[in-house]
């Protein structure tokens, strides 16, 4: 039986000393494992850390504001068909994520507006379900996450 407050004070150190020693602000688990296990090790604690090799994940990413402007002059009419032909090339690379960037600058596109409008919102939530429908009619049945960001890096799970 490991002592809980043994533990919590290692795991301090380990943060401080990251923090402070190495001057970090970010430390990855397998890094923040390694050095945990480390410092239980030279307390005498038999740490048994399985070093599983992270799986890469496969994504596929496109961006909604080039597919808006290659719709060209077709706005909407255009944009719908090429949207579902750009999603059906990425879930044939067998992505585990699918990622479209840029859904705000594409919607501000399409509907020819500079600030974000009613209409604005009511577009981007029909890409949204647009997007949602064509992967639930799938005919593979994949499973992959769709994911939908804006150029600042704010992401919204689909």
């Amino acid at each position: 039986m490991l002592d809980p407050e043994l533990v919590q004070n290692v795991a301090s150190a380990v943060l401080h000393y990251f923090k402070v020693e190495q001057g970090k602000s970010f430390v990855s688990v397998q890094e923040f494992s390694r050095a945990l296990a480390t410092v239980l090790r030279g307390f005498g604690i038999s740490v048994d850390a399985h070093e599983a090799a992270p799986r890469p994940r496969r994504i596929g990413e496109s961006d909604l504001r080039e597919l808006a402007c290659e719709s060209g002059k077709g706005f909407e009419l255009a944009f719908f068909p090429r949207l579902r032909e750009e999603l059906r090339q990425q879930l044939n690379r067998s992505p585990q994520v699918v990622r479209f960037k840029g859904l705000r600058s594409c919607v501000k596109q399409l509907a020819g507006a500079r600030r974000w409008t009613g209409r604005c919102q009511c577009l981007s939530d029909q890409i949204v379900d647009y997007l949602r429908h064509c992967l639930s009619h799938d005919p593979a049945q994949r499973v992959v996450r769709l994911w939908c960001c804006n150029l600042n890096h704010e992401q919204d799970s689909l």
